[in-house]
Formats: C-alpha cells, sequence, structure tokens
C-alpha cells in the first residue's frame, strides 16, 4: 500500500486492479439496493444472474471507495486512488490516503461541544460503516473474489479503522478489521522463502497492515528449506543447528584465512576460579592474536549476542576465523564511547520519514576516555568446550556475564544486511523479524543487559525508553505502521523491574513468545537464568530431567499455569506441568492467583464445576445442566494439545473442571460464568476441604446462549452437535475451593 512508510528495497510489492467502478454518493448500507444487489444471497455465493467480474467490481466500489465516502464524510475524488501503468492497465493506489485523513482530522478538531448529538450521530454512522462492511467481507467465504482485491479492502479498512480510533476516540470493539487474517499475503510469504512458522508469528502477534509491509521486506536471505517447518511449530526448524555438520563460516565468501584461537589452559583457569574470561586482541606483525584475560572490577566489555545459525559459533574450538574476528573487533572499536551512555540516554532527531520513533542511529566512536583495550566476550570463545565441568561453571556464570557487560552487541545477518539509512518503521520491523529475536538463549542476552545495540550495515542503533502510548496514538493517525512498529516490544529488562515472583514469571513466560532453540533441554536452563535460580541445580540432572527440575525449583507459579496448551509432563504429582517451558508463552488468567508447588501436587484455590459424565463414549464435548443453564465442555486442540482419545472419559467416576477465571472485588462472589478456559480434571479422593484430582486436559467451557457458542472457532463438527444434546447435570463447587492437582 503507497501510504506506508516506504521501503528502502521494496521486494515484490503487490499491484492492486482497479475494475472500473464509481461509487454514487449515497448512503453506505443503501448502495447494495441501489445496484440490485442482494448481499445475503452473495454470500451464499449466488450472483444473482450477474458475472463473477460484475460481483469484485460491487465489492471494490462499495467496500473500498463507499466506505471511504462513509467515514471520512468528505468528497472521494476516485481518480486520487487509481494510477496507469505503462501498459495502460489501471490499478488501486493510496498515495493520497494519508491527505484525505489529514483533511477529515482538520475538520474533526474545528468540531465544537456545542455539535454534541451531530457528533453522537457522526460516530455512530462511522462505528456503524466498520461494523457492516466487516460482517459482509467476512460472510463471503461462498464467492470467489480476487484475493489482491480482497486484501486491498482489508488493508484499507485497517488504515481508516485505526484513523477513527485515534481521531475520534472511539473503541472499536474487537478492531476487527486490524486483526483480520489473509491467506494470500500468508501463502505468498511463504512462497517468497519465509519460514512457516515465522509467517505464522508475524500474523498471529501483529496487525494485518504490519503483515503485509513486513512482506515487502523480502524473505531472510540466504533462502532455506523449510519442508520441516510448519505453522504453529516453536520455531524455524531450518534455523537450528547440528554440531555434527556445523561449519563456522568466514566473513568474505570464498576466503580460507585460519582460524585465531584462545589459549585453552588460561581459558580453562580462569573460569574454574569463577571468573568471567575476557578476550581482546593484539598484534604480532599483521597477524592478530588473541589475548585472555579475567574480568576484574572497573573493566569495561562488550558482550557479543549472535545466532548460531548465522555462521559464527564453533562446536569443536574456542576459535573464529581470522577474518570474522577481525570484522568483530572492528565493529566493535566502531561503537559509541562508555561515556556517552549516560542516564538520560541518547536523545533522537531522525525525521528522515515523518515521525520520530525511540530509536537512535549511533555515530563511530573512539577509544574510551581510560584507553581501556576493546575487551569483549563471546560464547565461541569464552565458554569452554572441555572438560565437561569447565563448561558447566561457564554456564552457571551467564546471568553475570550479560549483567557485568557495559552493553550487548547484537550480530544478526539479515539486520547486518539492512541499510542504515531505512526510516525507523523499516528499522524496527526488520528487527522484529529477525532471526535473533526468535532464537531462546538471546532472550536473556538482552534482558540482563544494561545497555543493547543492534549492528546494520553501515552502524549500529540502540532502541530508548517509549514515551506515553496516548500520545503516540494520536500522533500516528495517519500512519498505523508507525504506531504498530513502535509497539514492538524490546524492553525485555522490564522483567527484572517487576514488584511480585508472580508478574517477573509472567513477565518472563510472556517474553517467550516467538522463540525458539535448537536443544529442548536448554528451556528450562534459559528460563531459569532470568528468574536467577540455582544453575547449578540443572547441571545435577540429566536433559530430559530439567524441565521437572525447574518446575520442582519454584515454590509458587500463577495459576494461570493450568491453563496452558500442549503436552504435559508424565511423572507422577506433574500432569499439571508443561513438558516444554516455550508452552508458556500463550499465558493466560488467572496471573494474579498463586498456585503452590508441593511434592504431592500443585495446590490452587479457584472455583470449579463437578459431574458425571455421560455413559456414551465423547470425543470432544460433553454438556452439563449447571443451574438450568447448559455448558459445553469441549476438547481444546489449540496449540499442540492432545486429543481425549484414550481418556474413556464416560467410563470415569467424577470428573471436575477447574475455571480459568479472574477473582472478583468481592472473594466470596462467584464470578459470572459465560465462557472461559478450563482444566478437565478426575476426582481421585477428597481430604477435608481439599480436592485431590488428577490433571486429564485443556478445555473451553463456552455458555449455550454466548457468543462462543453461536459463532465458533472452528466450527461445531457433525460429532460435536450430536454430543452437545447428551445432557448431564452439574454443579457448582465453592468460590474458594482448594484444589491439589497432580
Amino acid at each position: 500500500m503507497d501510504h506506508y512508510p516506504p521501503i528502502s528495497r521494496p521486494y515484490n510489492p503487490i499491484q492492486f486492479p482497479y475494475l472500473g467502478g464509481e461509487y454514487d454518493g449515497g448512503d453506505f448500507a443503501g448502495y447494495p439496493s441501489r445496484q440490485q444487489w442482494d448481499t445475503d444471497q452473495l454470500q451464499r455465493g449466488n450472483l444473482q444472474n450477474k458475472s463473477a467480474h460484475d460481483a469484485a467490481r460491487f465489492l471494490q466500489t462499495w467496500l473500498y471507495f463507499g466506505m471511504m465516502h462513509e467515514i471520512l464524510g468528505i468528497p472521494i475524488v476516485t481518480a486520487d486512488f487509481i494510477f496507469v501503468d505503462e501498459h495502460k492497465q489501471r490499478f488501486i493506489t493510496t498515495r493520497r490516503l494519508r491527505e484525505y485523513l489529514h483533511r477529515w482530522k482538520l475538520q474533526i478538531d474545528r468540531e465544537t461541544e456545542s455539535q454534541g448529538d451531530a457528533l453522537l450521530r457522526r460516530n455512530q454512522r462511522v462505528v456503524d460503516c466498520l461494523d457492516h462492511s466487516y460482517n459482509v467481507w467476512n460472510g463471503l467465504k461462498h464467492l470467489q473474489v480476487d484475493p489482491k482485491i480482497e486484501l486491498s479492502i482489508q488493508l484499507l479498512a485497517s488504515a481508516l479503522e485505526h484513523a477513527v480510533t485515534s481521531i475520534c476516540a472511539i473503541d472499536v470493539e474487537d478492531a476487527p478489521w486490524r486483526l483480520s487474517r489473509n491467506d494470500f499475503i500468508t501463502e505468498r510469504m511463504v512462497k517468497d522463502g519465509w519460514c512457516p512458522t515465522v509467517v505464522e508469528q508475524i500474523s498471529s502477534t501483529n496487525h494485518l497492515a504490519l503483515q503485509s509491509y513486513a512482506s515487502l521486506l523480502g524473505p531472510p536471505h540466504p533462502k532455506l528449506e523449510h519442508e520441516n517447518c510448519h505453522a504453529g511449530d516453536h520455531g524455524c526448524a531450518a534455523k537450528n543447528v547440528d554440531e555434527r555438520s556445523y561449519v563456522t563460516k568466514h566473513h568474505r565468501v570464498h576466503c580460507k584465512c585460519d582460524d585465531i584461537a584462545v589459549d585453552l589452559d588460561m581459558l580453562r583457569g580462569i573460569v574454574q576460579d569463577g571468573d568471567i574470561p575476557l578476550v581482546h586482541v593484539e598484534y604480532q606483525g599483521s597477524r592478530p592474536l588473541l589475548r585472555i584475560l579475567p574480568f576484574r572490577k572497573g573493566m569495561h566489555y562488550t558482550a557479543v549476542s549472535h545466532v548460531w545459525s548465522d555462521g559464527l559459533g564453533n562446536p569443536n574450538h574456542n576459535s573464529l576465523p581470522k577474518c570474522q574476528l577481525q570484522e568483530i573487533v572492528r565493529l566493535i572499536e566502531a561503537l559509541p564511547p562508555i561515556q556517552q551512555y549516560s542516564s538520560e540516554g541518547i536523545q533522537f532527531d531522525d525525521r528522515a520519514w515523518r515521525d520520530p520513533l525511540p530509536l537512535k542511529p549511533v555515530a563511530p566512536g573512539e577509544q574510551t576516555m581510560d584507553k581501556q583495550p576493546h575487551y569483549f566476550w563471546m560464547d565461541t570463545l569464552c565458554v569452554p568446550l572441555s572438560p565437561a565441568e569447565r563448561r558447566k561453571d561457564a554456564i552457571k556464570s551467564m546471568r553475570s556475564i550479560y549483567s557485568r557487560a557495559i552493553r550487548v552487541l547484537v550480530l544478526d545477518a539479515e539486520l547486518m544486511r539492512s541499510p542504515m539509512a531505512s526510516n525507523s518503521e523499516e528499522k524496527l520491523t526488520r528487527m522484529t523479524c529477525s532471526t535473533w529475536i526468535r532464537r531462546l538463549w538471546t532472550l536473556q542476552e538482552a534482558a540482563l543487559a544494561r545497555t543493547v545495540l543492534y549492528q546494520f550495515a553501515e552502524e549500529s542503533v540502540i532502541i530508548l525508553d517509549d514515551p506515553p502510548t496516548a500520545q503516540v496514538y494520536e500522533r500516528f493517525y495517519d500512519n498505523e505502521i508507525g504506531y504498530y512498529s513502535h509497539l514492538f516490544d524490546f524492553s525485555w529488562w522490564k522483567q527484572a523491574s517487576v514488584s511480585t515472583e508472580l508478574q517477573r514469571i509472567i513477565k518472563v513466560w510472556q517474553a517467550l513468545k516467538s522463540r525458539s532453540t535448537s536443544k529442548e533441554a536448554d528451556e528450562p536452563f534459559c528460563v531459569a537464568t532470568l528468574l536467577d535460580m540455582d544453575l547449578g541445580e540443572f547441571l545435577k540432572v540429566s536433559d530430559t530431567e530439567r524441565t521437572k527440575k525447574l518446575w520442582s525449583m519454584h515454590t509458587q507459579l500463577p495459576a494461570a499455569v493450568l491453563f496452558l496448551p500442549g503436552e504435559k509432563l508424565p511423572e507422577e504429582n506433574y500432569g499439571w506441568a508443561p513438558a516444554s517451558v516455550l508452552n508458556c508463552r500463550n499465558v493466560g488468567i488467572p496471573q494474579s492467583v498463586p498456585a503452590t508447588v508441593t511434592p504431592k501436587g500443585l495446590c490452587v484455590t479457584l472455583p470449579g464445576i463437578v459431574f458425571t459424565p455421560s455413559r456414551n463414549a465423547v470425543e470432544a464435548v460433553m454438556a452439563c445442566d449447571l443451574e438450568a443453564e447448559i455448558f459445553y465442555i469441549r476438547r481444546n486442540m489449540k496449540l499442540g494439545s492432545p486429543s481425549w482419545k484414550g481418556l474413556n472419559l464416560h467410563e470415569r467416576g467424577d470428573l471436575a473442571v477447574i475455571l480459568g477465571q479472574n477473582p472478583t472485588a468481592n472473594p466470596t462472589e462467584r464470578p459470572p460464568l459465560v465462557a472461559c478456559i478450563g482444566a478437565l480434571v478426575s476426582i481421585t479422593k477428597m481430604e477435608g476441604e481439599e480436592l485431590f484430582v488428577k490433571y486429564l486436559r485443556m478445555v473451553s467451557v463456552i455458555g449455550k446462549d454466548s457468543r462462543f457458542n453461536k459463532y465458533p472457532n472452528p466450527a461445531w463438527s457433525d460429532v460435536e452437535t450430536i454430543e452437545k444434546t447428551r445432557v448431564s447435570s452439574a454443579a457448582y463447587t465453592d468460590v474458594a475451593q482448594k484444589w491439589c492437582v497432580g
């Protein structure tokens, strides 16, 4: 879309065909009847004796030009949104959309409070238009429309919805257009060479406009084979590292220079003494030598954070090719002097595109005032590969290594190919699409750092603190890409500044989103580092026992851990515990309710329901009558959660569902139940007021009268529709029911 911030090298931009329609200027809702179209019939696939081209032209005219006319309330000159190419073909352009939005904002800024009734009517007209247009578009599942036409309508509607929210301060419920999905842009990105897993992560965590903008950046280079990558996976399988076949790369193609290694005896000795090994480069003639020494108070060093799949690792030796080492040193020497990092940060004044964002190009600097050598730490050089005890000693020091560094320099191959001359929106989007930001080990390296610098092609950038969101939102009324890229969360350090342990755990879990690692056994280790746990405890157990060890080392967890998707641990009394720590990134509610980890299970106080299942075999749904209201307990297959196969629920005795609800202000008052997430459990015994239960599955609890029953996602299957008719009786537990979940 031409109103987006420009991209330095746009990749394969989409051209949206103009089909020749001219909006008549009348009211939006009445346009179909004026054009002799029945939208209900159209949604059923009935073209009403017209051609598919006629239908597409009608929809473009109505949902594109008509929507602009209705929402902006100013004359729309169709020619302003059309361009003709050298072949005389006509296409849609939004080059002047921001100009129209600016005129609309000026008009609204002149409104006064005395126009109150008129303003309310205007706002209602705008909301009605957005809702009506979305419902029509969303119902066109049986009509084959050029996907480019569909995408152009979605992207325009998204821009208008954003402007309405910013300018009119209207809360457009659920932001349907901005959060809508488009299979065409997703499939196009995968075909262009993007990883399906990464595309799914981008589309599920960002607005459609931002996915479209990201697609213009082009796929990462070099292109990889993604036949083993699937949407919904934890991460890109093509980026995983196999140490048996790993090849350390040279900085220059076809270079065959020698490797430069550290002194292994000195490295092992420093680590054994509990110190942090630092390296710097000295030259013996033209040959660089790596000098290694222990960190001492007053020394400043840079910690290098990189992605092993980029080729800067070495699984066999603590060495790097000479050309790579010289390039790393060059980049570190070009960083700003230490004194430039003040408590006020580095001021930002970049107006290359339009609006300042909290991103600062960092000019090359000279050596620090005290003329220290450029010390640095890098895992490839500073973590001994053998013996195993020394490697474990180095790993236990990770938290200290990154927190004591004066700065962390991020080296990501894709970012290092990206020009600094681009605008802030492009740089921020490239950063959030980078490989570095999707790897688990790099999370702790950023979260523990004092300052993080991201290396681009010519220089590095630093991100400063965000200004207040309310101010930003109003400023970006005509630039949704600027606003949403501005909201990318690079504030990993905030995980260490929260007030309670539960909040800290939640912050760490949320930071896991879109991240992965080549070795599953590394997952609990990385999380434990962020939570400042004793890493030595993990090194005492086998790789397969690390996840259980992580859960056992907690004293309290957010009760939301019960309502996470994915597989659970098979161990006794740990049936509630996620088998992969990465599943915690999908954390929901309740986050403020504590759950206690004990040898007998997870103990928590939450409301629930108890019932005896129907004696019919069930595959997906159990219906129950709860105080004269019907609720459906539905299997939740989200993100790899297992099916009900093998549970034989109809043969079990008493079942229960622990309800994932936030408590009310009055702890004795039951939260209203419409629909929520739940944990399906089997009751084994009761001791006093505490129910001992075995965890079975995560489920959805759906009220018959709720919109989740009327508009389910996914739609009810034929089997589920039958099972919904088999209703058994149920009862609420106490509001403060005590559970011990094993």
